[in-house]
Formats: C-alpha cells, structure tokens, sequence
C-alpha cells in the first residue's frame, strides 16, 4: 500500500492539477522556457501545488502546439484584415485584436452608433473577448471588431479603442457608444472619444440591478 502522508498526496494527480486562472499565471513562464524548477516553485509558493518535472514538461509541449496552430491562425487571419498583437512590459502577448475588411465596410455602412459588449469564457485561456458592434439597415447587430485581452484595466481598453481608430482609419461619424456598467470603458472612452455620447447597454443596467437587490 502507499503511504498516507501529506508530502506523498500533494502529488496525487488530482492534487497537482492548475485551475484555468492558475494556468493563466503559469503560461507565460512556461512559453518563456523558465526554468522547470523556477515554474515548480512558482506553482508550489502561489497554489501550493507540487507539480513534477513531467508536468511541466507536458504543458510546455501543449503550449508550444498551440502556440503553431495561433501563428498559423494569425497568418489567416492576416489574409482577411488587420491584426493587432500587443505585448506587456515583460514581453508576453497581453492583446490579439483583428477585423476583416469586409467588417470595416460594414463599419463605415453604419458608424454613428457602436456597441462595445464582452464575453467571457469563450476561449481556452480564459481571455475576455470583447466585440465591437453596430446596427445595420436592418436592424441587426453587426460586429465590425474582436479584441482579445489578458487583462481589462483603463490601459488595456484604451490601447483596444486606439487600434479600434487606427483599422477603421475615419471615426468621426461615430458619435455614441453603448457600453455595460464597466468604469474603464467609460473612462477610456471619455479619453479616446471626448466629443462622443456614452449610454449605458439597458440589458447591463438591469442585470446589475438585480445582482444588487
């Protein structure tokens, strides 16, 4: 029989593995090539977890995967419209921010009203996808831009609505944004926009209204 012991269990494979938010802290010393030791002390004096030589061996032959099948995804979508990769201070990719031509046409079809709405767990590094939509002569929502992001500070939206300006070229017809409760999209807007209307999205509103009853 095996030993009972608390050293011997946190090794138990059950013990050992990373939550997605874990695995976010993780990924980018792994694609930096740290040291296996280093990232094993990382996981064990910020989750207390005792991962093995192996397991980081096995994550970094993951990630160098997906890291191809995303330089290969990157070119695609290259062929299509501007792309956007934007990097931290440490040099890990914090932004992947892309629009087809053809969504930029659509933009400049409909300019005056944009909404700016953020989905969550649609993506395996649990990254926030934000989408940048407008209403065509229809009356159906259509997305002109998708922004990937780490993180969703005053920065990063920022850094977003700049690339936003920069793929469309002209937004001067642009004159509202429909926004959720988010405090950095309305400041970064009131910086990057100063002349445009903020709304707040009704759906949001209400749905904040009843978290807070």
């Amino acid at each position: 029989n095996h030993p009972c012991t608390a050293s011997f269990m946190s090794t138990d494979v059950s013990r050992r593995r990373l939550s997605s938010q874990e695995m976010a802290i993780i990924q980018p010393f792994i694609e930096r090539n740290t040291d296996v030791h280093e990232i094993m002390d990382l996981a064990h004096e910020k989750f207390g977890k005792a991962l093995l030589y192996n397991d980081i061996k096995n994550m970094r032959a993951k990630i160098n995967k997906q890291i191809g099948c995303l330089e290969e995804l990157l070119h695609r979508l290259r062929q299509t419209g501007p792309v956007k990769v934007l990097q931290d201070n440490a040099g890990f990719v914090s932004k992947i921010i892309f629009a087809r031509n053809d969504m930029i046409d659509v933009y400049h079809k409909f300019p005056e009203v944009v909404g700016i709405d953020c989905t969550y767990k649609t993506n395996k590094m649990g990254w926030p996808l934000y989408q940048f939509v407008v209403t065509d002569g229809f009356g159906r929502g259509r997305t002109v831009l998708f922004a990937l992001t780490r993180r969703e500070t005053f920065a990063d939206i920022k850094e977003i609505l700049q690339t936003f300006k920069r793929f469309m070229v002209d937004t001067s017809k642009t004159l509202t944004f429909t926004v959720d409760c988010a405090t950095a999209q309305m400041k970064a807007l009131k910086e990057e926009f100063p002349s445009c209307n903020i709304v707040l999205c009704l759906f949001h509103v209400c749905q904040a209204f009843r978290r807070k009853v």
